[in-house]
């Protein structure tokens, strides 16, 4: 598992995001999807495509995925948003969720929305990075100290 780190943040340093990122991949994947799998961090300002936003992945290349994290929030806001663009990537390496439409792929995650809304709160792959971010946080705390 190879991560980078992209763009300045002031908050938290380098080699402590990059423990903490490969720690909760650790928890969501297994070592045979961990070991051809790339993460870029992305701290930087500026991108007019992320406006209200605060986090976003994609998938640069196959088994190459590119995370941004907006660096003016929090540190705590950060971990959490990390955390949960983190449930992304295992949704895009586990073939759940299609990296270049976001659309479900996985039946079981289509089940989660029987109504097909179309909001963010019923989308399953939203559901379960929102209720797993906070158990990724958690667990990397109570390990790290």
């Amino acid at each position: 598992m190879k991560v980078t780190f992209m763009g300045q943040n002031n908050k938290v340093k380098y080699s402590d995001y990059v423990k903490m990122t490969k720690y909760m991949l650790e928890l969501l994947l297994t070592p045979k999807e961990i070991n051809q799998l790339t993460v870029n961090l992305s701290f930087e300002r500026g991108n007019p495509d992320h406006v209200g936003k605060k986090g976003e992945t994609f998938e640069e290349e196959f088994g190459e995925y590119h995370i941004w994290i907006r660096p003016t929030m929090s540190i705590r806001e950060q971990i959490l948003t990390t955390a949960h663009e983190l449930v992304h990537v295992k949704q895009f390496v586990r073939k759940e969720l299609c990296p270049t439409t976001g659309k479900i792929l996985s039946r079981s995650l289509r089940k989660l929305n029987p109504t097909n809304s179309d909001d963010y709160f019923d989308n399953p792959s939203e559901i379960e990075a929102n209720g797993r971010a906070p158990g990724l946080v958690q667990r990397y705390m109570r390990n790290s100290s």
